[in-house]
């Protein structure tokens, strides 16, 4: 049977007693509602081949491969490998590897006239201690702004900078800074 717990006063739930290859549409219905209500879900104890991964993931919406072609998948663009090469043979830490998205706080797709709806975790590695991947709800942040600057923060929309970091390699794969101004108050995608 699935169970919702909430992990964070504003964000975050983790769902149990499901397994997403043979979700019927009740259950399924549940996890988007949970999705819906506290933006990150955490599935655990699944066992995914890609296929099982994609099909599950298109359930809420469309798959749009990362702009990030040297990370994709060989056989399945709309996944990306995360820390792929990021150890030299010496096992030491690849800066340059980890600087693409590791090093910095970023939200991927922001920056797009649409941005990404969500992002779809797999882990096939789990550290026992670290990791260090951060959510934080917008929603909260936004409410908790006093009226005058939520009102101002309104008029002026936002504006989302993607710069290309050092040694990032952006630029060499085709992708310069970016500067998109977005409303402020438009709603998530459905």
């Amino acid at each position: 049977m699935i169970e919702i717990r909430q992990l964070g006063q504003q964000i975050g739930a983790e769902i149990t007693g499901v397994d997403v290859k043979t979700l019927e549409d009740a259950d399924f219905a549940a996890i988007y509602r949970a999705w819906l209500d506290y933006n990150v879900v955490v599935v655990p104890d699944q066992k995914l081949e890609i296929e099982d991964f994609l099909r599950y993931s298109r359930r809420f919406g469309v798959v749009h491969p990362h702009p990030s072609k040297m990370t994709r998948h060989p056989d399945y663009p709309e996944i990306t490998l995360l820390g792929v090469n990021k150890f030299d043979p010496d096992g030491a830490l690849n800066m340059s590897i980890y600087r693409r998205g590791a090093e910095g706080w970023h939200t991927d797709g922001a920056y797009d006239q649409e941005p990404f709806k969500a992002t779809q975790l797999y882990a096939l590695a789990v550290p026992g201690t670290g990791g260090d991947t951060f959510f934080a709800s917008m929603y909260a942040a936004y409410e908790s702004l006093p009226a005058a600057q939520g009102a101002a923060r309104r008029a002026r929309g936002r504006l989302h900078l993607r710069r290309p970091q050092e040694g990032d390699g952006a630029v060499e794969r085709g992708r310069p800074g970016v500067d998109t101004r977005l409303p402020s108050d438009r709603p998530p995608p459905p």
